[in-house]
Formats: C-alpha cells, structure tokens, sequence
C-alpha cells in the first residue's frame, strides 16, 4: 500500500496507464516527476510552462494526441505558481474534451502564501469526473521522514492527519466510472481518517 504522496501518484498512474504509454507533465517541475513515471513503465510528453503558468494552448494541443494521462503539480513546484480556478477549470474542459485522466498532486496546498488563492483540484466543475488528488501533511507538517502514524495524532476539522498521503476523486461521492480510465470510484485511505463518506460518519466527527 502507498505511504507517501510519491507513491500515491505512482499508483494512479499504474491505474490509468499502461507500459510505454505516454504522460503529460509541466516542466520544470519537481524532480521526482520524471522519476514516477520511470517507475509506472510510461514515457514522458512535455508540455513545459509557459511564462511561470500552464500553456493552455500547448496542453490542448498536447491531450489532443491522446496520452494516457496528465500529472498535474498544483500549486506548481518549483516556481511557485497558484494556478487559478480559470486555468483549473481551463485543464478540466480539455481533458473532458479528450478524455485525458488527472492526477493533481496538491502537496504544497497548504504552504501557499497569504494573497495567494489555492483551488482544490476536485472543487473545479466536472473535475471529480476525470481526476483524482493526491494530498499530504508530509510537507507542510514536516512529516515526510516518518512512516507510521505518530502517537498523538493532530487533529484538523473532522478528520485525523497521519503523515502519509489520501487519494481522493470525487467518484467516491457515488458517480460511475465512464470508461476504463475513469477516476476510482472509491476514496483511496492512505494512513489517514476521517468523515467519509458523510453520510455514515458524521456523527464522529
């Protein structure tokens, strides 16, 4: 089973993709990227930045030629780019126009600065449709060494924060996967607890 953000990805992309085929990222991104998709079998597409932010043209482009799936670094390591809900909502309609599968790897979520406006992935219209997130303490919480869950859990909102990482697609709300590279329809629990799905859980929240 996956214990960190890394792997989380690299499971993702096991699950939309085959060997050889073909993944979109942004360079320059964080190193580890490229070194994913060795570990899935898949080829690289580069679809750099284009003046610090998504070239949404090159990426329309890119998805046009049908690769296997578009790993997505929101906010954007190492330039530090915020992408706006526009540009999110922009990658949302190509890739439904497409059927290109996301993978937003949202680690550094928490670390955006004050001014700066951090949208989720998967609160974009119709993104639950055709991606997943990948999330992490790891980062912000200084917990990328460790492994296992601490002693004394830290407690945030209605949920218990282990250092390791969550998948999530809004499919596990109840939507049905459309085809074979659909989002999972269930919310992957990686070394985390909380009020999911509401419904059943909400009363120990």
């Amino acid at each position: 089973m996956p214990t960190d953000a890394s792997a989380g990805v690299v499971e993702m992309l096991r699950l939309f993709t085959n060997p050889g085929d073909r993944v979109v990222i942004n360079p320059p991104v964080y190193s580890p990227f490229f070194d994913w998709l060795q570990e899935a079998r898949t080829e690289l597409q580069s679809v750099p930045l284009g003046d610090r932010q998504l070239d949404l043209p090159a990426l329309d482009r890119a998805f046009a030629t049908k690769p296997a799936a578009y790993v997505l670094c929101n906010p954007h390591n190492p330039v530090g780019r915020v992408h706006t809900y526009e540009e999110l909502a922009a990658v949302v309609e190509r890739a439904t126009r497409h059927g290109v599968p996301v993978i937003s790897d949202e680690i550094h979520a928490p670390l955006a600065l004050p001014g700066a406006t951090y949208t989720p992935f998967l609160t974009v219209p119709g993104a639950g449709q055709i991606g997943v997130s990948v999330v992490s303490p790891s980062k912000a919480f200084n917990l990328a060494a460790s492994s296992a869950p601490p002693s004394s859990p830290r407690r945030r909102g209605c949920g218990t924060w282990w250092p390791s990482c969550l998948v999530t697609s809004a499919g596990a709300a109840g939507t049905s996967p459309s085809s074979p590279r659909s989002p999972p329809t269930t919310r992957a629990t990686i070394g985390w607890t909380g009020c999911w799905p509401p419904s059943t859980t909400a009363a120990r929240c």
